[in-house]
């Protein structure tokens, strides 16, 4: 999917924040920027670890990344919120394992060893 400026809505669930598209509802209204744009802005540096934890929406962030201009090297996603998600927003974590093998990393498994700790991988 191509890469876009949008708004959205931060709000607080009890301990979790999230991002939600539109500007309804309660919360305060916050700018959406590219990760690309925000690394691009830093002047395209290596990124050691990147660790993504959006909520449900991890795998939407790493689909705009122009991967042949990036360089991470180890990523860890959490995906205990990707079944909560709505379409065309859900993804399984297969999804995510083969995404990602797709462009070159290797699942090295899950953090802890339980169900919703964050998968780790390393290009």
């Amino acid at each position: 999917s191509e890469a876009r400026v949008t708004e959205g809505r931060l709000s607080n669930n009890n301990m979790l924040g999230g991002v939600s598209p539109g500007l309804e509802g309660e919360g305060e209204a916050v700018l959406c920027l590219p990760l690309y744009s925000l690394l691009l802005a830093l002047g395209s540096p290596a990124v050691h670890y990147l660790s993504l934890d959006m909520e449900g929406v991890e795998l939407d962030v790493l689909r705009t990344l122009p991967w042949d201009k990036v360089d991470i090297w180890v990523i860890s996603v959490e995906t205990n919120h990707a079944h909560n998600t709505v379409e065309p927003h859900h993804w399984t974590r297969q999804q995510l394992i083969d995404f990602l093998e797709e462009r070159g990393y290797r699942w090295l498994g899950t953090a802890g060893g339980q169900l919703h700790c964050p998968q780790l991988y390393f290009s």
